[in-house]
């Protein structure tokens, strides 16, 4: 549950008491994400929601660089070497 609270404050929106995750009612969960994705769409905020490689570039002097499915795994580069 707070993983949840602490993703839609990263967001900047304040979802109103008795939201989402305590309501059991699917009309009303219905509403609060589609009242969400207003706000999103209204910021012009751009949430990545996939990662797919085969949007993977890659320059012909960078080696043993491998792209992988997740987002956060790119940032170890122990074994990426430059060919220059």
């Amino acid at each position: 549950m707070r993983r949840r609270a602490r993703a839609s404050l990263c967001l900047g929106i304040v979802l109103p008491a008795g939201s989402i995750v305590t309501s059991a009612v699917q009309a009303k969960r219905r509403r609060l994400v589609w009242e969400i994705q207003k706000k999103l769409e209204a910021d012009v905020a751009r949430p990545m929601l996939g990662w797919r490689i085969e949007y993977f570039t890659q320059w012909p002097y960078v080696r043993n660089l491998v792209a992988h499915h997740s987002l956060y795994n790119w940032g170890r580069m122990q074994d990426v070497w430059l060919d220059k």
